[in-house]
């Protein structure tokens, strides 16, 4: 507090300064350490004789002052913004007794439970939100949807035909094979696809499907869009 009231770092020649200067020596000679109860003499109130600062410190371990919370508050004229902001725990606001403490406690309390619920709640509505874009259908799946057909079609057909494509020339056909089966996977979910599973020639599973043109017979609106697969002569 002591830096808050002097930025300069030299306490006033008066008797609020010498007052403000005893409590900060109350406060260090809960150290036991009388050398450095001299220094903060020495640096706070220079204009202190160098003969009277051991009487200065005599004094004080001879009173042994302990000072109270309101004490505290009435001597440095704390304001309630000035405790917030320093975050001052053992420091009242000047004017403050029990009962308005007790408020101030049950006030700080309720809105640190309303911060919890909101942040609770916050992310809550990012996870709805980040399950909502993974259900949402991306521009991949799109041209993926664009591969499809109202006849039944392999993932592993699908794989080949986009494999020449810029964005996945980089990859293995598996990696490719994987994006596939994603995107299958998502036009199933959001109900663009029919789908079947079906034994290839070594026994592994191959995912089949094909267009619901039943339930959608105005989707090839929607996805005409400049794809890959428009290159490939793949039209909706």
């Amino acid at each position: 507090m002591l830096s808050s009231r002097y930025p300069s770092g030299v306490v006033d020649n008066d008797d609020i300064g010498m007052t403000r200067l005893r409590a900060l020596l109350d406060h260090l000679l809960l150290t036991g350490n009388s050398h450095k109860m001299l220094l903060a003499i020495a640096g706070w109130a220079p204009w202190i004789e160098v003969d009277r600062r051991e009487e200065v410190l005599r004094r004080c371990m001879n009173a042994g002052r302990e000072w109270t919370a309101g004490q505290l508050g009435v001597l440095f004229k704390v304001t309630l913004e000035e405790r917030s902001a320093l975050r001052l725990r053992t420091i009242r606001p000047a004017g403050f007794d029990d009962q308005a403490m007790k408020q101030l406690r049950r006030s700080s309390k309720a809105a640190c439970e309303r911060r919890r619920r909101q942040a609770v709640s916050d992310k809550a509505r990012v996870g709805s939100k980040a399950a909502a874009d993974d259900n949402a259908l991306s521009d991949r799946d799109k041209t993926i949807y664009a591969q499809t057909v109202e006849e039944w079609r392999s993932t592993t057909e699908i794989a080949t035909a986009i494999r020449s494509w810029p964005e996945f020339k980089p990859l293995d056909f598996g990696s490719v094979r994987k994006a596939v089966v994603r995107s299958c996977s998502n036009l199933i979910a959001e109900g663009w696809l029919e789908s079947d599973l079906r034994t290839g020639k070594r026994r592994q599973p191959i995912l089949f499907v094909r267009r619901k043109t039943l339930k959608f017979p105005t989707v090839h609106a929607d996805f005409v869009s400049e794809t890959p697969g428009q290159a490939n002569g793949a039209r909706l």
